[in-house]
């Protein structure tokens, strides 16, 4: 089993919400907050790693991954995972061991067949939402693959969605229409319509190209986290429209470069793209956040008008980080090869790998807190 391990400075305390009368829920959130702040106070010298518990795709056959980094994977509450090629047309089902189950889907535009897929979502009832982008729909099958509906999307959508319920959707990203242009977060209703968008003010002077991107988060409170790409801020929204809070994690290092001014004699730096987070089941924020390798300049070379790059694997990195929900303060962090734009789950990353003979495989890997362990 292979892992990847930091030193991690401290714990913080977590998040709760109070579903019961207000006296048992202040108790409760006292005790909690008490016993994190004890746990913090002890876990000098704890671990941050990634565990692997499966690593998915076969050698050959229908269980075959293709070798493509914008590789989407979900889990269900069973173990089932969900993996779809970014931008593909078909879904692949293996089970808790890695093993293939069946394939749902094919290229087309009828019932169950799929343009171009943008994004999976899982139910609580393990219900599985497939975002078709190129077909503008939204197909629902059920826990036993059966096709349930689907629904037109009556906008373009983009490929940032979470589930809150039957008759609520978010997805996040920039939709180019005068009422919505500068609101990155668009409530879903179960038919296809935008409820209501918010989460901005209304402004969007976009500069580089992933500047409207958004990365999306559910909170355990059934509020949505949301991320910006291109800049580290962290916001949480509730579905009404109410702003929460704002976390802007101080990076020294995560700004974005101005153009390249002759590229042929000029190379900058690949930027730093905030590409996921999750709300890790204790609380904490994880982000995932693309950063150069160190030896980013040797995968690039002079273009006509702009840098070529000439091996995406291995010019960035990423940085896994542990963040306080409270301030943003960092907790943790790890820096590991793979890139990594999803979470399976709320405490699981994934991650494609080339493996020896030349097997595309997708690895599932756990984020792990390990008190009291020293390297």
């Amino acid at each position: 089993m292979r892992t990847f391990c930091v030193r991690l400075d401290s714990f913080t305390r977590r998040v709760m919400t109070a579903h019961r009368v207000l006296g048992l829920a202040l108790c409760i959130a006292a005790f909690a907050s008490s016993e994190l702040q004890s746990q913090s106070a002890s876990c000098k010298g704890c671990a941050l790693r990634l565990e692997e518990i499966v690593v998915l795709g076969d050698r050959d056959g229908p269980g075959i991954i293709e070798d493509d980094r914008s590789i989407i994977v979900k889990r269900s509450s069973a173990g089932l995972y969900f993996v779809a090629k970014g931008f593909g047309t078909n879904i692949k089902v293996f089970d808790a061991s890695g093993r293939y189950l069946r394939t749902i889907g094919r290229s087309g535009q009828g019932p169950g067949e799929f343009h171009s897929i943008a994004a999976l979502m899982v139910t609580p009832g393990d219900s599985l939402l497939v975002v078709d982008n190129g077909n503008r729909r939204l197909t629902v099958y059920s826990p036993a693959f059966a096709l349930v509906r689907t629904t037109v999307l009556n906008f373009d959508p983009p490929n940032s969605f979470v589930y809150l319920g039957p008759d609520a959707i978010v997805t996040g990203g920039i939709l180019r229409t005068p009422d919505r242009i500068g609101l990155p977060l668009h409530h879903v209703g179960s038919d296809g319509n935008i409820r209501r968008s918010f989460g901005g003010d209304g402004k969007f002077n976009p500069v580089r190209a992933l500047d409207g991107y958004r990365v999306l988060s559910v909170s355990a409170d059934g509020s949505i986290w949301i991320g910006r790409a291109t800049e580290y801020t962290i916001e949480k929204w509730t579905l009404a429209g109410k702003h929460v809070k704002t976390l802007r994690p101080k990076r020294d290092w995560f700004v974005q470069p101005p153009p390249v001014r002759d590229p042929k004699t000029t190379f900058i730096q690949p930027p730093p793209l905030l590409s996921a987070i999750s709300e890790h089941p204790r609380g904490w924020l994880i982000a995932a956040i693309q950063v150069p390798s160190r030896q980013w300049r040797d995968f690039v070379k002079p273009g006509l008008d702009h840098q070529i790059v000439t091996d995406a694997e291995r010019i960035r990195d990423s940085r896994i980080e542990l963040l306080s929900p409270d301030t943003g303060e960092l907790i943790s962090h790890l820096i590991v090869a793979p890139d990594i734009y999803n979470f399976p789950a709320p405490d699981l990353v994934s991650f494609a790998r080339e493996e020896s003979d030349g097997t595309p495989r997708v690895v599932i890997a756990r984020v792990v807190v390990d008190p009291n362990t020293r390297r």
